[in-house]
């Protein structure tokens, strides 16, 4: 066994839309191993790890197709197992400025909606409680 043979190598995909992410690791795993491992190994782990992937980006962090991530995932090659090892994958969500703003401004309407709202009903309870005040002083002078 080789030191070679468990050296680890960092795969990423750079930006890409979630739905292009199994074919971009695939190709990054055939260039990166293309000399250290079979070409049927690396298309049989890799297709292991993007099933991995699925389950995470869909079910886990439910992205669609059009959200951009960026993978990492380090691997190595056990030439004594005649397989591909990969640690946990890295996904980082990339967000577009302009959608955080979107998000942003739609939250600061409702809430100043809310706070115009909240603002009439503190108004309206402070002048139920003039009237009640009069009320009780008028009381007060007639008793």
């Amino acid at each position: 066994m080789s030191i070679q043979s468990f050296e680890k190598v960092e795969l990423r995909t750079g930006v890409i839309p979630a739905a292009l992410y199994a074919g971009k690791l695939r190709k990054v795993a055939l260039a990166v191993f293309r000399s250290l491992a079979p070409r049927d190994v690396i298309l049989r782990d890799v297709a292991k790890l993007n099933q991995t992937l699925y389950g995470k980006l869909v079910e886990e962090l439910k992205l669609s197709k059009g959200d951009f991530v960026r993978i990492t995932v380090k691997a190595f090659y056990d030439k004594d197992k005649g397989e591909l090892s990969f640690e946990v994958p890295h996904v980082e969500r990339l967000v577009f400025e302009s959608d955080v703003k979107q998000t942003y401004e739609a939250k600061i309407r409702e809430l100043e909606e809310a706070l115009r709202k909240a603002e009439t009903e503190r108004e309206y309870y402070r002048k139920q409680l003039e009237n009640l005040k009069k009320s009780l002083e008028e009381l007060l002078k007639a008793l």
